[in-house]
């Protein structure tokens, strides 16, 4: 199971950033103290106490600090209500990012001037590019390293992590790494539950990882967890309550009910998927879906959404559609972004290969680095440079799909 991106942006996203790494000195200027209770309530807050920061903030009557413990308790009805009472954008913000609300999340972070928030929010648009220059803005190694995650950049995603000690984003990318045991390290360093739930769903524990999203209140997880055990109609419902549109996409896709999987990944802000969704179609047997595959994939990267994997699914579609020459174009456009080249060089391989061009096949495979695609992907790379020498004797004709 490949780490998904929507869930990354969900765990890593659950508080600004200054306000995890710099505690208690940015809760400060985050809240304004201005008496001992609330400086108290910060404290219990750091350290999870949930139920004493709360009496603490009560007795102050900071109603952002009493926002903060209701988001952290899942309680997000409560939350928006305190955050309203004052007026806290930022709050507002993290409590739309929760509900995966990422439109209206960036327009309170964009009004609180706050560009950590705004890049976690372009992050679940999808605006790579975007979030990447917020979180530059902001210093945020966190956020930065949460982009390359995203991109399976795994060494620099790993080295901005490690820069401000973030245990929850190294335990992320040792999960993609598949180093099980360093992950539970860092995850159980920073009790950060979400992170062992994670860890206990890719290792196939799933009645343990039920329990760790029952007791986090997370639907999302639970969904996941459902759809791994085969429940679909359950994973629906747990995805629905969540209002976690990227998750209702996987069921509809696991259930073959493309369109409506289309339409959530819509909502989700996943161009990559809704893709993906158009080319199932056309695997059932629907030719137009190709096509309409190609054209949104175009559409999407040019504005700016995930555009090297958008540029990666138009390539084998336009592949499918008997146009190599002009796959390879696409190949070479997708390599102009940064962070792709990896992604890029594996795809252009299987085309080469397929189209018996054995030696620029042997090129594209050989470029591909571990850990800028997912270690399923590195292995395909190196095994298909094993194997190539196999084929070039067999004088196959080329052919028409992968």
């Amino acid at each position: 199971m490949t780490l998904s991106k929507s869930l990354i942006i969900k765990l890593l996203g659950r508080f600004p950033r200054p306000l995890l790494l710099c505690v208690p000195l940015a809760v400060s200027a985050y809240a304004g103290l201005t008496n001992g209770q609330k400086t108290v309530g910060w404290i219990e807050f750091t350290k999870k106490n949930y139920t004493a920061a709360g009496a603490y903030f009560t007795q102050a009557g900071d109603q952002r600090g009493l926002g903060m413990v209701a988001l952290a308790q899942k309680d997000l009805e409560g939350a928006q209500r305190a955050f309203t009472i004052v007026g806290d954008e930022r709050g507002l913000g993290l409590v739309a990012n929760h509900r995966h609300q990422y439109v209206e999340a960036l327009a309170h972070f964009t009004r609180a001037g706050d560009d950590s928030g705004r890049g976690l929010a372009l992050l679940g648009l999808r605006r790579l590019e975007d979030a990447t220059a917020a979180f530059a803005k902001a210093n945020d190694w966190s956020g930065l390293g949460l982009v390359l995650l995203s991109r399976k950049d795994i060494p620099n995603a790993r080295a901005a992590f490690a820069k401000v000690e973030d245990h929850r984003g190294l335990g992320l990318c040792a999960l993609e790494d598949e180093d099980f045991e360093t992950a539970a390290r860092e995850f159980t360093q920073v009790e950060d539950q979400e992170g062992l739930c994670l860890l206990a769903l890719k290792e196939g524990r799933l009645d343990e990882a039920m329990s760790l999203a029952l007791a986090q209140k997370d639907g999302s997880l639970q969904g996941m967890i459902l759809l791994a055990k085969g429940e679909r109609e359950a994973a629906e419902v747990a995805f629905t309550a969540a209002n976690d549109a990227n998750g209702l996409g996987d069921v509809y896709s696991a259930g073959r009910r493309y369109a409506e999987a289309r339409a959530a990944f819509e909502v989700a802000h996943n161009p990559v998927k809704v893709i993906q969704s158009y080319r199932n179609d056309f695997t059932l047997g629907d030719a137009a879906k190709n096509e309409q595959a190609i054209a949104y994939g175009l559409k999407a990267a040019a504005d700016g959404r995930m555009p090297v994997e958008c540029l990666c699914e138009v390539a084998d579609a336009q592949y499918h559609a008997g146009r190599p020459e002009e796959a390879l174009t696409t190949l070479t456009q997708a390599a102009a972004y940064p962070g792709g080249s990896s992604e890029v060089a594996l795809r252009r391989g299987r085309i080469l290969f397929y189209q018996r061009q054995f030696e620029a096949a042997r090129e594209a495979f050989a470029s591909v680095k571990p850990g800028e695609v997912s270690a399923i992907a590195y292995r395909a790379a190196t095994e298909s440079l094993e194997t190539l020498d196999r084929y070039r004797d067999l004088n196959l004709a080329s052919s028409p799909s992968f």
